[in-house]
């Protein structure tokens, strides 16, 4: 249990990465202004019933794209599967995918891995069309946040079940996804905290880099236990502060 844990917990914190990353953060403001049905300056003066559209649309949003990456951890997880024999040479491959990913975030020497690839919509009119403009986002920012969401997608696909990769990618949506819903109830603290937070985003990106890379070797040497072993330290020494 406490092995599956760590997963989750790794998961969900790399999608939270991916909400910080340069192309999702910077653009917070626009989506949550399509999402609403107020310009970004009222926010703050909406209608307690604007104010539940808004949440409802966020949450609706992170299901669609919640699904789409479900989507693609279960065709990985099932090829794999499908490899048989051929998974060691393809546990080797990702582990190197992964390592490279990671890299290029530190280093940016393949500078087409950075490629962003941008929705460029109207405000959805009803819930409906804001469930499919999650679908959309899930598509079409693929590009964007590539490097943490194939390494976690290269990652849930070395399980032997695709329901349990599936859950993973349903993890990292979460990580991913409730900052925006978290986002869309405190807009004015969010502006408020965003210029603090854009000076650290550096350090958090390339923090992530290195994750990445650690993840890449672990699988890549067959060592994702280790990692394990590190998180269970990690908690024991935290239930031993209380």
């Amino acid at each position: 249990m406490t092995n599956n844990l760590f997963y989750y917990v790794f998961v969900f914190g790399a999608g939270i990465l991916s909400f910080l990353s340069p192309c999702v953060w910077t653009l917070i403001p626009v989506y949550i202004g399509l999402l609403s049905r107020s310009p970004i300056y009222a926010l703050e003066n909406q209608t307690a019933k604007d104010r539940i559209h808004l949440v409802l649309s966020a949450v609706l949003f992170a299901a669609g794209f919640s699904i789409v990456f479900a989507i693609f951890s279960f065709i990985f997880s099932a090829s794999f599967l499908l490899l048989g024999d051929f998974r060691s040479v393809i546990n080797v491959i990702s582990g190197i995918i992964i390592i490279i990913f990671g890299s290029n975030m530190l280093f940016n020497f393949i500078p087409f891995l950075n490629y962003e690839k941008r929705i460029h919509s109207q405000a959805p009119q009803d819930l409906a069309q804001v469930f499919v403009f999650g679908l959309a986002f899930g598509a079409g920012w693929l590009p964007c946040i590539s490097p943490i969401l194939t390494s976690v997608l290269l990652f849930a696909a070395q399980q032997e079940d695709s329901f349990k990769a599936v859950s993973y990618l349903f993890a990292y949506a979460m990580g991913l996804g409730l900052p925006f819903i978290i986002v869309s109830i405190f807009f004015g603290l969010f502006l408020k905290t965003k210029t603090k937070i854009n000076k650290i985003l550096p350090y958090i990106n390339k923090a992530s880099a290195v994750l990445i890379i650690l993840l890449g070797l672990a699988i890549l040497f067959g060592k994702l236990s280790v990692l394990n072993s590190y998180f269970n330290r990690a908690l024991w020494y935290f239930l031993e502060l209380f």
